[in-house]
């Protein structure tokens, strides 16, 4: 429970910020959510293979990643739907919902099953939030 917490609290700042500064559409691509079509972006990781600990976001570079890290982690990508111009732009920028993930497929059966659940966590309290706002 203490990684559940961790990893929504990284993804509900640093993901959140590291996707403010970053252009959307691209690879990232675009996806249908209840008929409407968003744009999306592109949040890249580095998580734990074994224990499933996001480590951080940002666009990684040999200087910006230890050694440690590489050894013990898997480069991810977070893909975030943006709706710039309708009812969730004015929440967290925009992006409002994890719609998959996507890179290298060395996670451990519970890093994998964390990750899941996490994602499942940060969508699901943003819907409550966007709610409220409404």
């Amino acid at each position: 429970m203490i990684l559940q917490r961790h990893n929504y609290n990284m993804m509900n700042k640093e993901m959140v910020e590291h996707l403010s500064r970053e252009s959307f559409g691209g690879n990232a691509s675009t996806v249908e959510i209840d008929g409407q079509h968003y744009s999306c972006a592109g949040a890249n990781s580095w998580i734990d293979n074994e224990t499933g600990e996001i480590y951080m976001f940002g666009n990684m570079t040999e200087d910006t990643v230890s050694d440690e890290i590489r050894e013990r982690g898997t480069r991810i990508t977070f893909r975030v739907a943006l709706d710039w111009k309708g009812e969730y732009r004015t929440f967290h920028g925009g992006f409002f919902r994890i719609v998959d993930t996507f890179g290298d497929k060395g996670l451990s059966p519970r890093a994998q099953k964390l990750l899941e659940a996490c994602v499942d966590q940060y969508n699901t309290i943003q819907v409550k939030k966007i709610k409220k706002l409404a």
